[in-house]
């Protein structure tokens, strides 16, 4: 016997509330915290199409997530009238809806791609970490092999949101707030790059490891939020669809520090009048810049033995065509050199 199309839709509605595990929830996109508000709100329609990550304050990368649902709310206004016409004289606590989404975490895994020499030191920093439990490079989450790293284990860290539709409304969205790379995984990150630049030492022509400011490796993160529903008082498990998002990291490209600029005979410098909501990430609040040919704004301890001192390689050039204004480090061919060199 051929079921009713009523019950058919009756069957479909049950039996999505008792699947432990589905993709109800999707990540929409990643939302930009702008300064000065730094408010984020999931009325927002404008996304990142990647995050930036400078590994030389060591803080992890924050992400707020647009995320939306399909689960339909279990209660409207007028079963609520209907259930107070037939008990008029119940007290009313109100409705109580139990596909309310709450967040608590997110899974995170990554891989990324680079040239086989660079795997090559890495992987080679990384079995030295392995084989030395006091080593700071121990425990880092990373298998290497040819052209690419990934993650040797999937990183589970907190997430905080809710969200639910009220009446017949679908999609509704909301903002998880979570850490896409934590603050101690990005301290292992950077102490692996520190120690295969090693490996290079002062040679410039064969650096790839993040040695200066404008160098980023890509990231390619894959997003599975995961929470609980509140129905039947039971909390069932559900889980976003994945979500892929790129994090490019880099060192001293965002805020450098006066120690980073050292390394290229260079000065840390604030750009006036830009602002951050968190300054390790996605928007540049100073720069590592080389000194003009008169040595402005370069500190003695810079000179070298002859008392000459770093000249930009390349800027914006007077009449006589010598560079008179600092320009950024941008790649290994405008470290600032002394002069002559």
């Amino acid at each position: 016997m051929r079921a009713s199309l009523p019950l058919l839709f009756v069957g479909l509605a049950s039996g999505s509330c008792v699947v432990e595990e589905d993709v109800a929830m999707f990540i929409e996109g990643a939302l930009p915290a702008t300064a000065p508000a730094c408010i984020v709100k999931s009325t927002d329609t404008v996304f990142l199409s990647q995050g930036v990550l400078d590994l030389g304050l060591n803080s992890g990368y924050a992400a707020s997530l647009k995320v939306r649902t399909n689960l339909p709310a279990t209660f409207n206004n007028q079963d609520v009238t209907q259930d107070q016409g037939r008990s008029p004289n119940y007290p009313d606590y109100g409705a109580v809806d139990n596909n309310v989404v709450t967040f608590e975490s997110a899974d995170i895994s990554f891989s990324f791609k680079a040239d086989a020499n660079t795997i090559l030191g890495l992987k080679t920093r990384i079995a030295e970490g392995a084989n030395n439990p006091d080593s700071p490079l121990a425990g880092v989450n990373l298998t290497c092999d040819v052209d690419t790293c990934t993650t040797s284990t999937v990183i589970t860290v907190p997430a905080a949101g809710t969200v639910f539709n009220t009446q017949t409304q679908l999609n509704t969205a909301t903002v998880v707030n979570l850490e896409l790379l934590p603050s101690d995984l990005v301290r292992k990150f950077d102490a692996l790059y520190a120690a295969a630049r090693d490996i290079d030492g002062d040679n410039l022509d064969v650096r790839t490891y993040l040695d200066t400011p404008a160098e980023l490796q890509r990231l390619n993160l894959e997003i599975v939020l995961r929470g609980r529903t509140t129905g039947n008082q039971n909390f069932r498990k559900v889980t976003s669809a994945p979500y892929p998002f790129d994090i490019n990291i880099c060192v001293g490209c965002l805020a450098p520090t006066p120690e980073i600029c050292a390394g290229f005979n260079a000065l840390a410098v604030t750009f006036e009048d830009v602002e951050a909501c968190l300054p390790s990430q996605d928007d540049a609040t100073g720069a590592c810049v080389c000194a003009d040919t008169e040595g402005d704004f370069l500190p003695d301890d810079l000179e070298d033995d002859t008392g000459s001192r770093p000249v930009p390689l390349v800027g914006q050039d007077d009449e006589n065509g010598i560079p008179t204004q600092p320009f950024p480090v941008l790649d290994d061919r405008t470290v600032c050199k002394p002069r002559g060199n």
